[in-house]
């Protein structure tokens, strides 16, 4: 990879950003624009992070719904933290078990002053429906918040959400009072690009044929 000064501007998605190193590696845009944090035992500390800016010569991410950010605690030796005000906080909740990691996403997360379980820190994606006989459903989607504990997604009037919050939750595909398609494979994302295909559902009027196929952009 050719060297690139920090003056340089990337554009990466919609986002232009100033390409940035940890070290000799570039953390950015190599790094994720977009953050999803989900299953922090602190609810507050989840949602969607969004590519805020640098610290310590890294990015940060800020919660799209309040004061929470993502940042790396040092250039060298840091870890990445999640923490009410970012920087300009008194106490990180949660933080990586591991030091100089390039992206949030790769580390092991642990509560030393956060409330139990410990959060799932993931790439943010919009899921992308394809090829659902019930044409209305098929497009991007785009982060809506967070329901039942888990993000959502919609487009216009249809939404990817879980049905519930407990064990028997199903990701369902849903337009207004109807569920047209699910997927009962567990996970805190919409299942993509998976062998465990999408069915019609059949606990309300249920979409029509062929079931969609979920991919992400």
């Amino acid at each position: 990879m050719p060297l690139i000064s920090n003056a340089d501007s990337i554009k990466v998605g919609s986002v232009t950003a100033t390409a940035v190193y940890l070290g000799t590696t570039l953390v950015w845009p190599s790094s994720p624009a977009g953050i999803m944090v989900s299953g922090a035992g602190l609810s507050a500390a989840n949602g969607l992070y969004t590519y805020g800016g640098t610290y310590s010569g890294a990015p940060y991410y800020v919660n799209t719904l309040n004061d929470y950010q993502i940042y790396l605690s040092a250039p060298v030796n840091g870890t990445w933290v999640i923490e009410l005000e970012g920087p300009n906080g008194s106490t990180g909740v949660y933080e990586t078990n591991e030091t100089n990691l390039t992206s949030p996403v790769d580390g092991t997360w642990t509560a030393p002053y956060g409330d139990t379980p410990v959060p799932t820190v993931e790439r943010a994606y919009s899921p992308v429906v394809s090829g659902a006989g019930s044409a209305g459903a098929n497009g991007t989607y785009t982060y809506g918040g967070v329901y039942n504990n888990y993000p959502y997604y919609t487009k216009g009037f249809y939404s990817i959400e879980r049905s519930s919050s407990g064990v028997n939750g199903v990701w369902v595909i849903y337009n207004e009072a109807t569920n047209l398609y699910e997927n009962n494979l567990t996970g805190l994302t919409p299942p993509y690009n998976i062998t465990n295909p999408w069915t019609r559902s059949f606990t309300q009027i249920f979409g029509d044929l062929p079931v969609p196929t979920v991919s992400h952009s």
